[in-house]
């Protein structure tokens, strides 16, 4: 049979997974003939990215969404879909239709799209790129999105993908990231909020923080590598300039002797530890509330900000004195530049914000939690430079610099200057050399000792009230447990009757479903009685719903699925319950401790003041 012939039934029975692929493809194939599916030389060939991703080292248990620029050939497609896992998932961007049609007659595609496993995305039309983005794309999953380029794509191609990613990039973080969030990070999100919240309630927010530094100059200090030649001048620099460090690039600052006035970390991850393993006590951090919890205590003081994703933000605030929402945009130094401008600070200058890497791949500054780290150069991207044309980065640090720069648009009443000797040019940011810092300095101040005064001005408010509702919640939740664990076992009396039925079945589960209906009508209150309910609940309620099947048949063996399924939400829905249970305890049990120590220490005070 020829070759066309063959290609053309395939093209048949994938017309339904090759949406607005259809019209390129009739074109094409009427002029192709036998010779077209002959193997070629770049055939067997993988590109340096593909390589590079091959041999990178991922976490198991990381979903992944790969999204690949221009078709791969026969050996990439063969080595990257061997190395996919399960939940992983792969979508083609190409704009050449001809290159889609040579992809399909070398490789074997159809179960990857019937099983929706991979996408292609063919043409100059966002709506579809969109559309087979967000078919594959599942947020509950929360996967890392990675990048390939094949470099087989024309510079005009590669610019219209590029910019239809930036713009899925902007719906994911505002439309789908705040839902799937939720799911995702949101027990994360929640532990660290309720292990952080005795610090929250008793420390000031970043309200505190407002103005005090009007007309003194800010500096931000980033971990890129030019931190390592700008930090002797920092130091000489120090007390004309309010010092605000970011995480990572604290212990390079303390190393060479350096205290900065603030220091700032916004992510919730546990792989952020290692950038505070230096001494601490005597700093003040600005932190978001889900900010990883084991290094809150290592501080002096905290100046807390909600983030407006997080609705436990949002509850918090209600309960006791505002404290303001800290702007979170994809880096840390980004929310450092914010905290300078909410300071008042009307110059803000920045160091060590790089965003490229060296020639060798260096990522980072020396000392810090990624000293001696390199990327493979051939994973790297292009982008414009602030001395060069152009120099290498990561997809990564791109959108940090789309996200600066917009930033920097909104935030017109400070100057941002990027103090750097190489880096990626940002739009927006004067650009100046890291010798010239002296130039943008203040007269002599001491920043730390504002800071410190704001600090202990502060007094909490509204403890006791939120001490009792957190009582409250943690009650109901031990309630829910309970009530999940009989419901689980309902589900599996119902099942036992149903996998040997009887003429008198249907009479002996009639009453465990009446049970059921009853505690579905109590989880239902539940779930919108307060938002620790809510997010304990959610992931278990909307794993449940992502396989509900609305057109299951009444067959006995269906019944008995549907079931099974309910016994897995409530037992779900149990541990949920008992691990925010538990975490609340914790809270409470440490606040206890605390107030008895204080009590303690005031009785000692009374009894010395009476001798």
């Amino acid at each position: 049979m020829p070759m066309n012939t063959v290609l053309s039934q395939r093209i048949e029975q994938l017309r339904p997974m090759l949406p607005g692929l259809e019209a390129d493809l009739d074109s094409l194939l009427r002029n192709t003939g036998e010779s077209a599916g002959t193997i070629r030389a770049s055939d067997t060939q993988l590109c340096a990215e593909i390589q590079a991703w091959l041999q990178a080292e991922r976490m198991a248990e990381t979903p992944q969404f790969i999204v690949v620029m221009g078709c791969l050939s026969m050996a990439e497609f063969m080595a990257v879909t061997g190395r996919l896992k399960k939940q992983d998932h792969l979508l083609m961007l190409e704009a050449d239709s001809s290159a889609v049609l040579r992809f399909i007659q070398l490789n074997l595609v159809e179960r990857w799209l019937r099983d929706q496993r991979i996408g292609l995305a063919v043409g100059h039309r966002k709506e579809t790129v969109k559309q087979q983005f967000f078919s594959l794309y599942h947020p509950k999953r929360d996967p890392e999105i990675v990048f390939l380029d094949t470099g087989r794509s024309r510079p005009d191609d590669h610019a219209f993908y590029m910019e239809t990613l930036r713009e899925i990039r902007e719906e994911i973080r505002l439309d789908v990231f705040n839902a799937g969030t939720l799911v995702c990070r949101g027990p994360l999100w929640q532990f660290n909020t309720l292990i952080n919240l005795p610090l929250l309630a008793t420390h000031p927010g970043i309200r505190a923080l407002e103005g005090l530094f009007g007309g003194r100059p800010a500096l931000v200090v980033g971990a890129g590598p030019s931190l390592n030649e700008a930090l002797p001048l920092i130091k000489q620099q120090a007390d004309r300039f309010v010092i605000i460090s970011t995480g990572t690039a604290l212990r390079p600052l303390r190393e060479c002797g350096i205290r900065p006035d603030l220091v700032v970390a916004v992510d919730g991850s546990h792989l952020i530890r290692p950038q505070f393993e230096t001494e601490c006590s005597d700093l003040f951090f600005s932190c978001s509330s889900l900010v990883y919890s084991d290094i809150t205590n290592k501080f002096r003081g905290i100046f807390s900000g909600g983030l407006e994703a997080s609705p436990l933000d949002h509850w918090i605030d209600e309960r006791i004195a505002p404290r303001g929402m800290m702007y979170a945009g994809g880096t840390v130094t980004c929310s450092a530049m914010y905290l300078a401008a909410l300071m008042g600070c009307p110059t803000v200058c920045t160091v060590g914000l790089d965003l490229c890497f060296l020639d060798d791949g260096t990522t980072h500054a020396g000392g810090t939690m990624y000293d001696g780290h390199r990327n493979d150069p051939r994973s790297l991207i292009q982008v414009p430079g602030n001395y060069r044309a152009a120099v290498s980065t990561t997809q990564q640090f791109q959108c940090y610099i789309d996200l600066i720069r917009d930033f920097v648009a909104r935030t017109p009443q400070s100057t941002f200057v990027n103090l750097n000797s190489d880096g990626a040019r940002i739009p927006g940011m004067t650009l100046a050399p890291i010798g010239a810092l002296a130039e943008f300095a203040g007269e002599t101040f001491d920043a730390y000792a504002v800071i410190e005064n704001a600090h202990q001005a502060f007094r909490p408010v509204g403890l006791d009230a939120l001490r009792a509702e957190l009582r409250e919640v943690r009650n109901q939740l031990d309630t829910i447990q309970g009530r999940s664990r009989e419901g689980a076992e309902l589900c599996n009396r119902i099942v036992m009757h149903l996998k040997a039925p009887q003429a008198d079945t249907l009479e002996q589960i009639r009453p465990c479903v009446d049970q059921l209906s009853e505690l579905e009508d109590e989880l239902e209150a539940a779930k919108t009685s307060n938002i620790f309910t809510r997010m304990s609940l959610w992931p278990a309620f909307y794993e449940f719903s992502a396989h509900q099947n609305d057109h299951e048949e009444s067959t006995v063996e269906s019944q008995s699925e549907t079931f099974h399924r309910f016994r897995k939400l409530y037992e779900q829905v149990a541990g949920a319950s008992k691990w925010t249970r538990d975490a609340l305890d914790q809270v409470l049990g440490r606040w206890a401790k605390e107030e008895s120590v204080t009590d303690e220490a005031a009785q000692t005070g009374l009894r010395k003041v009476n001798r």
